[in-house]
């Protein structure tokens, strides 16, 4: 039997990011979202950080005069979530190592789900991130 790929997520999550008001194109063409490995040639924080880990989509969010990075994980099904957010943990505390703190995290706490598709707010602090203001 031939599962399904977590691919199938990939317009589920490009819909939440423009409905959210995130521009969908790569930072480097003036949006907000790199996709796969784009950021490996416009972004060296994220090159050295992540290697060759691949997210879905790290969304780039200019904040107190720098860089925060969301970082959106898709899996095939819902039992494997848990282990995307986790993945999404991880790299997230590989780019905090390398920019000398700051703490980026996902919170599983009241995950907005379609079929096999999750999205979770990000918490930085105290503040929740996830539209754009």
């Amino acid at each position: 039997m031939i599962a399904d790929s977590e691919f199938r997520a990939y317009p589920y999550i490009q819909n939440m990011l423009s409905e959210l008001d995130w521009d969908t194109r790569n930072p480097a063409r003036g949006g907000d979202v790199y996709t796969q490995g784009e950021f490996r040639h416009h972004d060296s924080l994220l090159a050295r950080a992540l290697g060759r880990k691949t997210p879905e989509n790290i969304i780039v969010i200019p904040w107190d005069n720098g860089l925060r990075y969301w970082i959106v994980e898709a899996k095939r099904s819902q039992e494997d979530l848990i282990r995307a957010l986790d993945e999404a943990k991880n790299y997230s505390n590989k780019i905090n190592e390398l920019r000398g703190g700051g703490s980026l995290a996902l919170q599983p706490a009241s995950p907005e789900r379609s079929n096999n598709h999750f999205m979770s707010p990000l918490f930085t602090g105290t503040e929740k991130i996830g539209e754009k203001s």
